[in-house]
């Protein structure tokens, strides 16, 4: 084994209201050695503030001698998982103490997301650092914006001198698109969901409006399976509604459990656009004749 540092730099979202311009902290994470963090104002013209995450430890030989070669793309399994472990603490601590700046100290000019990453650094003795290059992780979503011009110019007149009317659901919806935090994300697709189809079907059966809008609602998936089905006229594609029902599933955990929910970006940004079509298909029954875009 050998001893080596491990640093990361972190770029608070948002401000923080404070009176020093460097604080130190010491966070213990499992039962191994302290993290040290710094939370620094930087001398620019936003007044951003930057956190500075770093502690001793130690790592296998095989590590070292990757990590000295620069070859990050061929580690093995075991050696990925070991510098994922030592990179993860160091982040860990960093969200830890930001986290408790925001909540404890009622600090709500911090964005939700608290940080983005400048990097990560190893060093030997603490004073000259090397970058960590690890594999990149990129979440992707694709979404059907429509341009104004001529041609479209043309159906939201069709639109106008129609009855139609976007669903207040669709709010929610380009939200949750808007949304940087994938728990917020994923909390608003759902609501976006559920007022989506309660919108459908009072317009398309506006005497159930009172039993809808006054009595418990049946679960999401069954209103988008048998409900939409009965006063629809038609069945979405089953893996619709099985996103909806896992959806809705993952939405009361976030809501009704106190302890931290990790929401995988990529997945947050797919059951948007789950939600999305399933809305789509909401507005194409009630309006056949419109180009619609969601």
């Amino acid at each position: 084994m050998a001893k080596l540092f491990i640093q990361g730099l972190y770029t608070v979202s948002g401000k923080i209201l404070a009176s020093e311009k460097i604080y130190s902290f010491q966070v213990a994470i499992s039962d191994k050695n302290m993290v040290h963090v710094d939370v620094i104002l930087q001398e620019n013209e936003e007044k951003s503030w930057e956190v500075k995450s770093w502690e001793e430890v130690e790592v296998s030989i095989g590590l070292l001698k990757a990590m000295e070669a620069k070859k990050y793309d061929s580690l093995s399994n075991e050696l990925e998982s070991e510098l994922s472990e030592l990179t993860q603490r160091v982040s860990l601590a960093a969200r830890c103490v930001l986290s408790l700046i925001k909540y404890c100290f009622n600090q709500y000019d911090i964005d939700e997301q608290l940080m983005s990453s400048k990097g990560l650094f190893w060093s030997k003795d603490g004073a000259n650092w090397q970058r960590i290059s690890r594999r990149l992780r990129i979440a992707m979503s694709v979404t059907g914006t429509l341009n104004l011009d001529k041609d479209s110019c043309k159906w939201l007149q069709s639109y106008i001198d129609s009855d139609y009317q976007p669903f207040l659901a669709l709010r929610h919806l380009h939200r949750a698109r808007k949304e940087s935090t994938p728990r917020h994300k994923w909390i608003e697709a759902t609501i976006a969901a559920e007022l989506a189809i309660k919108e459908f079907l009072i317009r398309r059966k506006p005497e159930l409006a009172t039993l809808l809008l006054e009595m418990p609602s049946p679960p999401l998936d069954k209103m988008y399976g048998t409900v939409l089905t009965e006063y629809g006229g038609k069945a979405l594609p089953r893996e619709i509604v099985n996103a909806i029902r896992e959806g809705a599933r993952i939405r009361n955990r976030l809501l009704h459990r106190p302890e931290e929910e990790d929401i995988d970006d990529q997945k947050a940004l797919d059951y948007v656009e789950e939600v999305a079509e399933a809305i789509r298909r909401l507005l194409i029954i009630l309006y056949p004749k419109h180009h619609l875009s969601v």
